[in-house]
Parts: C-alpha cells; sequence; structure tokens
C-alpha cells in the first residue's frame, strides 16, 4: 500500500510521510516499506508511555503540524 501511495503523488518511497496511530499497523508497515513513519497518539490511551519505532511522534495537532513540516523539508 505504501509503493502505490508514494507511486500515485509521485514520490519515491523515502519521502513518503505516513501518519498513523498504531504501532503495529501504521509504524511498522510504514518503516518496513521505506517511509517516514510519524505516530500520533492524541486519541490512544498512555500511549506516552511506550516506545516507538517512528521517525517522529506527536501527540497534538499543533505537534502534528511541526512534525509534517519538519517531514517535508528533509533532504532525500
Amino acid at each position: 500500500i505504501f509503493e502505490l501511495a508514494a507511486s500515485r503523488v509521485g514520490v519515491p518511497l523515502p519521502r513518503l510521510a505516513h501518519v498513523g496511530d498504531s504501532e503495529e499497523a501504521d509504524v511498522a508497515g510504514a518503516c518496513g516499506a521505506g517511509a517516514f513513519a510519524i505516530r500520533f497518539d492524541a486519541f490512544v490511551p498512555d500511549a506516552a508511555m511506550t516506545e516507538s519505532r517512528a521517525h517522529a511522534r506527536a501527540s497534538t495537532f499543533p505537534a502534528l503540524r511541526q512534525v509534517l513540516a519538519l517531514a517535508v523539508d528533509r533532504p532525500l
């Protein structure tokens, strides 16, 4: 699915940023495909107490906006 998404938006997989709240489905999937994984914990109970393999993490919408801005500007 990540390869298809990257293809559809016309970016290489390493430039694709994926936002999700599931460590297993979102973070593991994005990392496994080579995409930039962002874990969004706003609606996940006790998320701050768990570790994540995500490249970045946010727990509020303003923080997510900052993380996405950084993700978009990262070099290839």
